[in-house]
């Protein structure tokens, strides 16, 4: 037994091999071998403005893996999601924007949350707080620049340390201000800033990766954004279908079913124990 340890060595002599074998085997019975499971969970930077610049603060966040919650989409979105999170550093062509789009429920950061645990070997992540600021919707980019470049340092110092060449996934939520077709008008240059990093003169060299959410229907973002050869994926998440809806409450023991087709958030709501509520009536008239 070594000391400070779980872990044992034993020599094993008989007069055969089979017998060997055999006392071998009694000793893995009487001391099974201990399974570490790897806990879910992954390191996220979190940036936001401060007023003496950019500041990072690194969290653990739990996150579930993807074969745990893939029947939380619909058919359609789960195939491009699965050849998504199956992705490796020799396989990303084609865009360095990842593009989620659906109405609100529907588990958008889900599934960014999972494509974390999944590419954790090779892809660190960065959540972007305060999207406004970070591409400069009030006309300063110098909060988006210093982000990149100490992207980048990191990127060096990790590869001299020879850890290997990572990527790093930066995610964006509510992302609608400067990715619908009058953006320019709502938001100034920041969908230039987007594409200049994406696919311009300021990503190049860059492992980097923008997870992009909007509740915004895809008819209404930019063709400029949306458009093949700048997107890795682009990816519609809708409601489930009833018969789908109805599996997943089946699936995960939940009594009732739906009669239409029902987004991911109200699924959850259904499987939780009714909400702690109260609501005073408005009265009209006088009280007696």
């Amino acid at each position: 037994l070594h000391k400070h340890s779980r872990e044992w060595d034993a020599i094993v002599a008989a007069r055969t091999r089979e017998e060997t074998e055999h006392i071998a085997q009694q000793i893995r019975s009487l001391l099974p071998p201990i399974v570490i499971v790897e806990p879910y969970v992954i390191p996220i930077d979190f940036w936001a403005l401060s007023p003496m610049g950019p500041c990072r603060r690194n969290r653990r966040i739990s996150v579930p893996s993807w074969e745990m919650i893939q029947q939380n989409y619909q058919t359609n979105a789960r195939d491009a999601m699965s050849r998504l999170a199956w992705l490796t550093p020799q396989t990303v062509d084609g865009g360095q924007l990842i593009l989620v789009h659906g109405r609100p429920g529907t588990g958008k950061t889900f599934f960014a949350r999972a494509l974390g645990w999944e590419w954790r070997k090779w892809c660190e992540v960065s959540y972007i707080v305060d999207s406004e600021n970070f591409w400069g919707m009030n006309g300063d980019s110098n909060y988006m620049l210093r982000v990149l470049l100490d992207m980048e340092e990191s990127q060096a110092k990790t590869e001299a340390d020879g850890q290997g060449e990572k990527w790093r996934l930066f995610i964006a939520e509510d992302a609608d201000e400067y990715l619908t077709s009058d953006a320019k008008a709502r938001s100034g240059e920041a969908m230039s800033r987007l594409l200049n990093i994406v696919d311009g003169i300021v990503g190049q060299g860059l492992r980097i990766l923008f997870f992009l959410t909007t509740n915004e229907p895809v008819e209404k973002l930019h063709p400029a954004v949306s458009r093949s050869g700048r997107c890795l994926a682009n990816i519609e998440v809708g409601a489930l279908s009833k018969d789908e809806a109805n599996d997943w409450l089946l699936t995960n023991g939940v009594g009732g079913f739906v009669e239409s087709d029902t987004v991911l958030a109200d699924l959850y709501a259904m499987r939780r124990q009714p909400p702690i509520r109260h609501v005073v009536e408005s009265l009209v008239g006088f009280r007696k």
